[in-house]
């Protein structure tokens, strides 16, 4: 992604319609917490000492992204919903923002 802070719509999903749009935005919004986790174990493991059990949590939770990201295809409208506004708040928690 080229902005760090992540598109403006990331903040709001109440409103989505059932379209290709609202299901793009959502597996964006998944994609860039799969991103910040994938930075975070591979950032871990070069550290002078690593924590297995830290690079165990994030891969754990890099899985749990990705299975969700699976299932958006086939995801109802609300579903869809559902999963971009928790990303979209995890991403923003996880940035500090």
């Amino acid at each position: 992604m080229s902005d760090p802070e992540g598109p403006a719509y990331f903040s709001d999903f109440t409103a989505m319609a059932e379209s290709d749009v609202a299901r793009d935005q959502a597996a964006e919004v998944v994609r860039a917490v799969l991103a910040w986790y994938a930075g975070q174990v591979l950032k871990e493991r070069r550290a002078p000492m690593p924590n297995p059990a830290h690079i165990e949590e994030l891969t754990a939770a890099w899985e749990a992204a990705r299975a969700d990201q699976s299932r958006l295809a086939e995801a109802s409208p609300e579903e869809t919903a559902r999963l971009a506004t928790h990303y979209a708040a995890q991403y923003r928690k996880l940035r500090g923002s």
